[in-house]
């Protein structure tokens, strides 16, 4: 499945965001190192206790494209990992070990912004707190004999989860239906141009 095509061909059909959201990231686990995907979402399930469907991974090693500087770019070769986890005790089980006085400065600004929206991401939780996964991420790592750093988030509810990826991807959605409009309207003067002709023809 070309991830590219598949969200271009929703968009261009009507379907929101948020729907585009839910059937790239919901539907579909991967698109590149099925296999390997497999046993790391299967690996990450057992060491954070939750089901194997309640981990997804996202970003560029899922759909197999990255979104940089307005353009849109396949990606077959990502150097990482990135899951979400989305399961409500799981969340409220690591967001208890966070101490949030040791979060200082712009980092417990972004640890806030994530927690109202149902975000745990660890890289805004504190240095201990993210240390413990990274040593959690490294074991998973090993016992799957996967090179690539895996990282892995937290998501209150599939809610919060698609909503973030709707946010984080709006720029990328929005570019597409512009495009998609404006190739509607090159193609509508087109046709437009062709009547005119026919119409000359015929009365001449």
């Amino acid at each position: 499945m070309d991830y590219i095509e598949n969200m271009q061909s929703m968009l261009s059909d009507g379907y929101t965001m948020n729907e585009v959201a839910e059937n790239l990231y919901l539907n579909y686990h991967s698109v590149i190192n099925i296999d390997e995907v497999y046993q790391l979402r299967k690996a990450i399930a057992t060491k954070y206790d939750c089901n194997l469907n309640d981990v997804k991974l996202i970003g560029s090693p899922h759909t197999g494209y990255t979104y940089k500087d307005g353009k849109l770019l396949k990606r077959e070769n990502p150097k990482d990992y990135d899951f979400a986890i989305i399961n409500a005790d799981v969340y409220i089980r690591f967001f208890h070990m966070i101490d949030i006085e040791k979060i200082s400065g712009k980092g417990k600004r972004l640890y806030t912004n994530g927690i109202l929206h149902g975000k745990l991401h660890p890289l805004h939780a504190g240095k201990r707190f993210l240390e413990k996964l990274e040593k959690m991420n490294k074991e998973i790592m090993e016992e799957t004999g996967v090179s690539k750093h895996v990282s892995i988030c937290f998501y209150l509810s599939e809610k919060d989860f698609i909503d973030g990826l709707v946010k984080y991807n709006s720029e990328l959605y929005a570019g597409e239906l512009r495009r998609i409009s404006e190739q509607k309207d090159r193609i509508s003067d087109l046709e437009n141009l062709s009547d005119m002709k026919i119409v000359d023809k015929l009365e001449e």
